[in-house]
């Protein structure tokens, strides 16, 4: 029996955090046999980036996702979440493939290293600090997705790990 996500989301990647663990739901109405063998044999790249006030994750898995980005608001996490920040436990990441049905076609997990638990979490803890409220994290995240494309963000990565 399939797994299936109990979810509306539409088409794209979604984040959600769960016991230690970044999940990214990558969603696609069709994932054709090769995509999901494509996926399972390659690497997944995760970067972790920091725009101003926008944290986020890139995505790229050569010749199945092109690279997209994740953006995130560390306003919206929850207290379970940020008790992470303060831990020394790795963080893991788990990716899945869901089809138009919710389906879960293809998962890969893994844990992040030491450095880039370390490095995201050291970056999230100094977001929080800065002053700002979710509107202004909007009208950040909208100039930023104007302006660039999400390859254009690699500059601004602060780590990164393949999975």
């Amino acid at each position: 029996m399939e797994d299936v996500v109990d979810t509306t989301i539409e088409d794209g990647i979604w984040l959600d955090f769960l016991e230690q663990t970044w999940i990214f739901f990558i969603k696609d109405s069709v994932w054709v046999e090769e995509e999901i063998q494509m996926f399972r044999k390659k690497k997944v790249h995760l970067s972790y980036f920091q725009k101003g006030i926008i944290d986020g994750f890139l995505i790229e898995v050569n010749d199945v996702i092109e690279t997209s980005d994740v953006p995130f608001c560390i306003l919206d996490a929850t207290k379970e979440f940020l008790n992470t920040l303060k831990d020394n436990q790795n963080y893991n990441a788990l990716f899945l493939l869901i089809d138009g049905s919710n389906k879960i076609r293809a998962r890969k997990e893994g844990a992040m290293s030491f450095d880039v638990s370390s490095k995201i979490k050291h970056c999230l803890r100094e977001q929080r600090m800065n002053d700002y409220d979710e509107k202004a994290f909007n009208i950040a995240l909208t100039k930023m997705q104007k302006r660039y494309e999400p390859y254009e963000l690699e500059e601004f990565i602060k780590t990164s790990q393949d999975f």
